[in-house]
């Protein structure tokens, strides 16, 4: 099993703007992450998008985005079916326009940064597309997030990546 952080641009228009100004506002070159999970079945993409987290295969996702980056790592076979557990587990939970909301207002007003920190907004019951990476890299490479998965941003998904890209820590 192969287990991948897809860092990506969407390709639709509306999609773009958006992507681009999220772009712009966190200083990468992305605007939307995923996950991604191959097995002997195929290569499926999870994501939070509008209006929920969701599953499609790989072929399908990518006819949406432009992959910039991907990292991957072959997940240890003691954990693998957890590991789709957990991804399946996410699929159907509503997208939190809250969530960007807060993340936006903390790039454009830094000093927010500091309030909203350990923002607690709605836990789980509610996902963007960077908490689906970060609470699957906390759950299972070890990764302690220094902020909220709630205010967990772009560019916080392309430090974990960069952090875990050679040293997944597998728990």
């Amino acid at each position: 099993m192969i287990l991948r952080f897809y860092y990506a641009k969407p390709t639709a228009g509306y999609k773009k703007l958006f992507s681009t100004i999220m772009q712009i506002g966190e200083n990468v070159d992305f605007g939307h992450v995923a996950v991604g999970l191959e097995t002997f079945a195929g290569n499926t993409v999870y994501e939070a998008v509008m209006p929920k987290t969701r599953k499609l295969s790989f072929a399908e996702w990518s006819t949406h985005y432009e992959v910039v980056r991907e990292v991957q790592w072959t997940v240890p076979t003691h954990l693998q079916a957890l590991m789709l557990e957990h991804l399946e587990q996410m699929v159907g939970i509503n997208y939190s326009l809250m969530q960007i909301l807060v993340i936006g207002l903390t790039c454009v007003f830094k000093p927010l940064d500091f309030v909203f920190k350990a923002a607690i907004i709605n836990q789980a019951k509610a996902l963007i597309c960077t908490e689906v990476q970060s609470r699957t890299a906390e759950k299972f490479m070890g990764y302690k997030p220094r902020k909220s998965h709630d205010e967990f941003g772009l560019a916080d998904a392309q430090n974990l990546g960069d952090i875990l890209e050679l040293n997944p820590g597998w728990i």
